[in-house]
């Protein structure tokens, strides 16, 4: 999915949030405060790499 989540609006902060939380609990994965940016949040892919190299660790 390529939909711009920060660009359109479609998240905010407290979204941003939430969907941390979300994927640490979800996917027994720790997300640093480091990885929350626009790069790891521009899209639903890249939310997915982010979850994905975090499984490898």
């Amino acid at each position: 999915e390529t939909t711009p989540l920060l660009e359109e609006w479609f998240i905010d902060s407290l979204a941003i949030v939430d969907t941390v939380l979300f994927l640490e609990n979800q996917f027994g994965v720790r997300i640093d405060r480091r990885d929350i940016s626009g790069v790891h949040f521009r899209n639903v892919t890249a939310l997915a790499e982010l979850v994905h190299s975090r499984l490898k660790r």
